[in-house]
């Protein structure tokens, strides 16, 4: 982790602050490059999940380069 998914800019990433990112990041790659719909799900569900996960740190950084994520022809294995 580092930072991309810091919504807030305090240098600590959340678990929500992280499953916001891998649900926009994964929904995107899936629809473009797999023509699918793939959305990551937090449980519990609706604003018990998401008061949890608020309240969960996953990480503290100094700062960060947000890398992109691998197109197909530059990743076989994801073929």
């Amino acid at each position: 982790l580092e930072g991309g998914a810091d919504e807030d800019g305090d240098r600590v990433i959340t678990a929500l602050e992280l499953h916001r990112y891998l649900a926009r990041k994964v929904a995107d790659w899936a629809r473009h490059n797999r023509a699918r719909l793939q959305e990551p799900a937090l449980y519990p569900m609706k604003e018990e999940g998401a008061n949890r996960a608020r309240q969960m740190p996953l990480a503290h950084y100094e700062s960060y380069k947000q890398a992109e994520l691998p197109t197909p022809s530059e990743s076989p294995e994801l073929e």
